[in-house]
């Protein structure tokens, strides 16, 4: 392979490790093929396995295309195209050979929408990872072009490598993103306002932005863009190792517990719920959830709870369920809900959801 092809091979190996986005990192790609192939043409299609196999028709970026000829793609000539036949075939590079190119010439695929745009030739190149086919992008020349060679399908076999493992990590930061998102947009609503994921090591893979500021004291930026994340305050730290611990050799699939300590970076008081669960592998990893609001006793004896009332309505906001809150307190789940019916009426509210929010943000409405 000449030094030219290996030059272009570890840029793209650069761009997939630079590339966050998935537009980002196909857009960078397309670029780099241009002057790796000396295409003018070329098309980048992800590819879904939910909820059957198939190319998202939606989900596409190309470069020197005019749009109207991606939408007659897409509403009629996709079901003609030859090489979608690569996709089933699981090959990772594919282009037709002179025989078969003179007889695809005939077809009205070829004569009606390839002519038109000046494309006679055509690499398709499947990129796949772990055995499931992430996208499929296709490079293509004019006629009066040279064809593509063997050298150049083994130096698309090459570079498919480092597309895929670019793609693969951008797929996986799309959906952490969308994890966070949906985090943060439910956190307001539920009984507390950061989270936590740890690994089995009790290493921080997940920390949403109140998590960073509130617990950790960090830069929310910097820890937010790297995706490393700092070590937890000791005396959490030391709670969660009590419970992983505990959790381990538990047969019960999943353990809850209430901790409470002090951070050391903000002196104050730390009150937090912890989950042990399964991942797909099934390593165990623990989930922290922590109410860092106030909430307000003067509200709670204004409303006329009593002691008791008072001490269910606080475990309620820890998150705790009422078999949960009856063996903390040594009493009946069925007193537990007969106290929650007293507390509704007099807090005027009608769930656990709106109990929180008024318990919460008492002091907001003062």
């Amino acid at each position: 392979m000449a030094s030219k092809d290996l030059q272009d091979i570890v840029e793209i190996g650069r761009i997939a490790l630079e590339c966050d986005g998935l537009v980002e990192i196909r857009q960078e790609v397309l670029k780099c093929l241009k002057s790796a192939f000396g295409i003018e043409k070329s098309n980048f299609w992800m590819f879904r396995q939910y909820p059957y196999p198939h190319i998202d028709l939606n989900d596409v970026v190309y470069d020197d295309i005019e749009d109207e000829f991606i939408t007659r793609y897409v509403r009629y000539y996709r079901k003609m195209d030859p090489y979608n036949r690569v996709i089933s075939a699981n090959r990772s590079v594919c282009s037709l050979n002179s025989q078969e190119l003179k007889g695809f010439t005939k077809g009205e695929y070829y004569n009606d929408f390839l002519s038109p745009q000046k494309i006679h030739h055509q690499l398709s190149v499947c990129l796949w990872a772990h055995g499931k086919l992430l996208a499929v992008l296709g490079m293509y020349r004019p006629k009066c072009s040279r064809p593509f060679s063997a050298r150049e399908h083994s130096k698309a076999q090459a570079m498919a490598k480092y597309i895929s493992a670019g793609l693969e990590r951008a797929i996986l930061n799309q959906k952490v993103k969308k994890v966070e998102g949906v985090i943060n947009a439910v956190c307001p609503d539920l009984p507390y306002n950061w989270v936590i994921v740890l690994d089995e090591c009790l290493e921080p893979i997940y920390i949403n932005g109140e998590g960073l500021k509130g617990v950790l004291g960090a830069e929310i930026e910097a820890a937010q863009k790297t995706g490393v994340y700092p070590h937890l305050p000791e005396p959490l730290e030391a709670k969660c190792r009590e419970f992983s611990e505990a959790a381990r050799k538990s047969a019960d699939p999943v353990r809850h517990a209430v901790i409470n300590c002090e951070n050391g970076v903000s002196g104050q008081g730390i009150s937090a719920n912890i989950r042990s669960v399964r991942s797909e592998d099934s390593r165990l990893l623990f989930v922290v959830v922590g109410d860092a609001r106030a909430k307000s006793s003067e509200a709670l004896k204004k409303s006329g709870l009593s002691r008791r009332e008072m001490e269910i309505a606080g475990l309620i906001c820890d998150g705790l369920k009422n078999r949960e809150i009856g063996e903390k307190l040594f009493i009946s789940e069925y007193t537990v809900e007969n106290h929650l019916r007293s507390i509704y009426q007099k807090m005027d509210v009608s769930n656990r959801t709106s109990l929180v929010n008024r318990i919460t943000f008492a002091k907001n409405e003062r």
